[in-house]
């Protein structure tokens, strides 16, 4: 047992594996923390921001930034913090995607698409909801690339017509962007990934040819696909800045077009892009969507050449030490499954399968391979309350927070945060969770 400074909030352990936080005065449960190994001792420290369990194995566990009494009681969390939140609906909204999240899962941002076909950008925090960011004066829609690792700053790119498009950030909800000077001189530009002063992407060329290039601080690079393969985009950066990983094709400019051809997963360094190996052979077309921070690790998904994207088997892989592998899919429904992003060590991979009625989002991990992101959830009994989760599109660098859109209750289209304990990944979870 161990109470906070202030008196507050007493906090148990014991040997049900759960740590219980509860209102001091009036003994109102507040947090359940799941270790899935019994503790042995509790006490709280920083200022009770901070809550350190001793093991009975020896070791330490410390959960950072525990929520304020306030907002525990009404956050609906459950075992380990696992739960399942809706981002709110925007009344104009046609459409609506995730775009990525913040390293602790606080800020999301994406875009929507209005019912007189605008496109606009938002930004999400749990105390502020849905904010929609502003466009710069002359330009007409807005796409979101990248939120920073804090959260801060965003990345956005910015059309003045269909074929005319530069970048700019974003620091705050009420600014607009401040445009990017290098960008601004190149007629259309596309990027996909940043990193500290870093951004990668791809750039036009006439309008036939797409090219990837690589902004380091005012740097502009613009490098060259494989063979005689001319068109090339690059999908992420590694943290050091190092590697950048895309694709590279023949055929039409849209790589998800039918007449797309040779497809293959490349990665640059020092400017020279070489396809990764591994992949093997025969008339498939792979893209390469994400990779962990250091670029160890690149997921995507593959399709047979000279069919329409989305029409015949893909297969979502992990592609790890020269080798790739598929990853499976959900039972029930096609061969249908797409792996959209990776946490920054390479274990979690977010993205979406073909169910019997629905296309149904998914989380893979090495332990138990892939699982609904539902079923994950309810593994932690968070209540899910009737919802179905479509796409997992975002996932934080730990993994354990997960931005997509799905179905709420009432029968909305809605973005979500799906959020679990880093232990559902383990190898003993569902033990551990069953009590068993």
């Amino acid at each position: 047992i161990a109470y906070s400074d202030d008196g507050r909030l007493l906090a148990t352990c014991g040997a049900d594996a759960i740590t219980r936080i509860w209102h001091a005065e009036t003994l109102q449960p507040q947090l359940e923390i799941f270790t899935y190994r019994p503790a042995k001792q509790v006490e709280f420290a920083s200022q009770d921001r901070r809550l350190i369990l001793r093991m009975g194995t020896g070791e330490i566990h410390v959960f950072d930034s525990l929520p304020d009494r306030s907002e525990v009681a009404s956050s609906g969390l459950s075992i380990g913090g696992a739960r399942l939140t809706g981002l709110g609906r925007i009344p104009e909204a046609k459409s609506i995607t995730i775009t990525d999240i913040s390293d602790n899962g606080k800020v999301i941002v994406g875009d929507f698409r209005t019912f007189s076909d605008e496109f606009r950008s938002f930004r999400w925090t749990r105390d502020k909801g849905i904010q929609v960011l502003p466009l710069p004066a002359g330009y007409q829609r807005s796409y979101v690339v990248k939120v920073e690792p804090d959260g801060n700053r965003i990345l956005g790119r910015f059309y003045i017509s269909i074929n005319t498009s530069h970048l700019g950030w974003w620091s705050d909800v009420e600014t607009p962007p401040k445009m990017i000077p290098e960008s601004e001189s190149i007629k259309y530009i596309a990027a996909r990934d940043a990193t500290g002063s870093q951004i990668a992407g791809y750039l036009r060329e006439g309008s036939d040819t797409s090219r990837a290039f690589h902004l380091d601080g005012n740097q502009f690079v613009e490098l060259s696909g494989v063979d005689d393969e001319f068109h090339s985009r690059i999908e992420s950066i590694s943290g050091d800045g190092d590697v950048l990983t895309g694709y590279s094709w023949s055929g039409v400019r849209n790589p998800r077009s039918i007449s797309s051809r040779q497809m293959r997963v490349v990665r640059w360094r020092d400017g020279k892009g070489e396809p990764l190996p591994g992949f093997g052979d025969g008339p498939f077309n792979w893209i390469a969507s994400g990779s962990s921070d250091d670029g160890s690790v690149v997921v995507g998904f593959r399709w047979r050449e000279g069919k329409p994207w989305g029409s015949d088997r893909t297969f979502a892989f992990r592609w790890e030490d020269g080798q790739a592998e598929f990853i499976g899919e959900l039972p029930g429904g096609r061969v249908l499954s797409v792996a959209e992003a990776v946490s920054g060590d390479g274990r979690v991979i977010v993205g979406r399968s073909e169910t019997p009625k629905y296309m149904t989002a998914f989380v893979w991990d090495r332990a138990h391979g892939m699982r609904s992101l539902l079923g994950a959830l309810k593994q932690c009994r968070a209540d899910i309350n009737g919802w179905h989760l479509d796409l997992a599109m975002a996932v934080s660098r730990d993994g354990t927070c997960i931005a997509g859109l799905g179905i709420d209750p009432q029968g909305n289209y809605q973005a979500y945060l799906a959020e679990l304990p880093l232990e559902v990944f383990s190898d003993s979870s569902e033990k551990a969770v069953s009590g068993k």
